[in-house]
């Protein structure tokens, strides 16, 4: 599609890039807000990005749609976590391999990639 963004990994080798329609808000691909061109207002959106990867999405409850290699600052157990993988099985109950107690694991839409974190001592 003309006026399409590509946006590359750091790696195209492992993940395939994403791509960003024209006036489309991205919000199922990344824990970021990705916004294609023409979108109006775009600028609060790109500025909570920039928050929350200062913050290394700092929450008590995992970041939603992550990537691999994703940091995330667990501030109910005051850790850093890595996202180091997916567990992929939509007829299987999801749960954290990394954390079986966090109940709150994030998952994408479909609930079929469920993130695997590593705490990071």
């Amino acid at each position: 599609m003309p006026n399409q963004y590509v946006l590359h990994y750091s790696d195209d080798a492992i993940k395939s890039p994403l791509l960003i329609n024209p006036r489309v808000i991205n919000k199922k691909d990344s824990s970021l807000t990705l916004t294609g061109k023409g979108v109006q207002d775009y600028g609060e959106s790109a500025q909570e990005d920039l928050l929350h990867l200062l913050e290394n999405f700092c929450s008590g409850i995992s970041p939603i749609n992550p990537t691999e290699g994703q940091l995330w600052y667990d501030s109910t157990n005051k850790i850093l976590k890595v996202c180091k993988g997916f567990q992929v099985n939509p007829l299987i109950p999801a749960i954290n391999l990394a954390d079986p107690a966090d109940l709150h694991y994030a998952r994408d839409i479909n609930g079929i990639r469920i993130p695997i974190w590593h705490t990071i001592a």
